[in-house]
């Protein structure tokens, strides 16, 4: 997986308030604003989709490794199965509010170097972004997290289609633009002239590599193994016997980027055992098989992706210290921008004490149907 998605999510007219009082926009970055208007229906769709809501769940268990769980959409208070929700999660608008905000800067850092994705790189980028969200779901199944509606073929495809496609489209889009900024600052360049010599000068990366690999549960085992392939026994009898064996051939670029960092295969030999990888649990010995050259048009897409790589920690740079020096002005009913934290904080909580009827606050009782809200503050009366 290329990368984790950053989520492009912002509450918007969730409540209705006096229309008199009721600033247009959710906050403003640089003078770009983020209007509620023109997000309310994506935050609608995102509180109706669970498949699209499992997804979001489980992208930020796997980004912390288990550590954290993504804010709750719902809030309390009047809820309807299939229509709008009168009540979110404060917890959810800040922390989808402080994504846009990110988004904003970033693809302010793009226009101030006129990059501009064609037809083409979207393309590509919505295929990544429906490898990533299956990527996301396989990770769950594998894991036994359940999202509802889904089985083991699942694709990312099917969970967007839930989604607007307005919505899906700022999703490709901030892909993209990320991919295009990484290649902008890596320091190669962009031009088929700059990759075709980055291609050559990191050959063995990009050849296509017949690979096998067996996969053991302690790190005693895969030395054993390891041990048995130095001794005479072919590798292809120590990986049946772990139950693992030939994995087809793919440009070796790619499986490298598959495994964790300091893997090695982007320079192991043929017909020798790899170091054991640790992955998760479990501890990988993987043996190339078989090498052959790649042409350089073959090979395009993970050239493309080894220059982003290149790039991502400059661009990582570059975007903080744009948003340590970004004037923005957040609506202080979805919360509170801090600078020198560089993020958007929850509103916070009123005092009991000056709650008129705190039990508008307790989540609705199950199996009940919801009944509009008619004041004019979106509340019931």
């Amino acid at each position: 997986m290329k990368r984790l998605l950053i989520l492009l999510i912002v509450l918007a007219g969730g409540l209705a308030w006096a229309s008199f009082s009721v600033p247009t926009n959710a906050a403003s970055v640089n003078g770009s604003t983020i209007s509620q208007g023109a997000l309310a229906s994506d935050v609608n769709a995102v509180a109706h989709s669970k498949l699209y809501q499992c997804f979001l769940s489980g992208e930020e268990l796997i980004n912390s490794q288990g550590q954290d769980q993504a804010p709750a959409v719902d809030g309390a208070g009047l809820q309807s199965t299939d229509g709008p929700y009168t009540a979110v999660n404060t917890a959810f608008v800040s922390s989808f509010l402080n994504t846009e905000v990110g988004h904003d800067i970033l693809f302010q850092q793009a226009a101030q170097r006129h990059l501009t994705p064609s037809s083409a790189q979207l393309a590509t980028a919505r295929t990544e972004l429906n490898n990533q969200v299956t990527s996301v779901l396989q990770t769950l199944d594998e894991n036994q997290v359940a999202c509802p509606n889904t089985t083991s073929s699942t694709t990312g495809a099917e969970v967007l289609a839930t989604m607007p496609k307005a919505f899906v489209s700022n999703l490709v889009r901030y892909d993209a633009v990320i991919s295009l900024l990484e290649e902008d600052l890596s320091g190669v360049g962009s031009s088929t002239a700059d990759l075709q010599r980055f291609f050559y000068e990191h050959n063995t990366e990009f050849e296509n590599a017949c690979f096998s690999v067996a996969t053991y549960t302690s790190q005693a085992d895969a030395t054993a193994a390891i041990a048995k392939v130095n001794a005479g026994t072919p590798f292809a009898t120590v990986a049946t016997a772990a139950g693992g064996g030939n994995q087809g051939c793919y440009i070796r670029y790619s499986i490298a980027s598959e495994l964790p960092a300091g893997n090695g295969i982007d320079t192991l030999a043929v017909n020798t055992p790899s170091q054991p990888i640790v992955e998760g649990s479990s501890y990988l010995v993987v043996e190339i098989t078989k090498l052959t050259q790649t042409p350089f048009t073959t090979a395009l897409g993970e050239v493309h992706l080894a220059v982003q790589a290149v790039g991502l920690p400059k661009t990582r740079t570059v975007v903080a210290e744009a948003e340590m020096r970004a004037n923005v002005l957040v609506d202080s009913r979805y919360g509170t921008w801090i600078p020198k934290d560089v993020a958007v904080v929850p509103p916070t909580a009123p005092n009991q004490l000056d709650v008129l009827n705190a039990s508008v606050n307790l989540a609705p009782a199950t199996s009940t149907t919801a009944t509009p809200a008619t004041s004019s503050t979106g509340t019931p009366g």
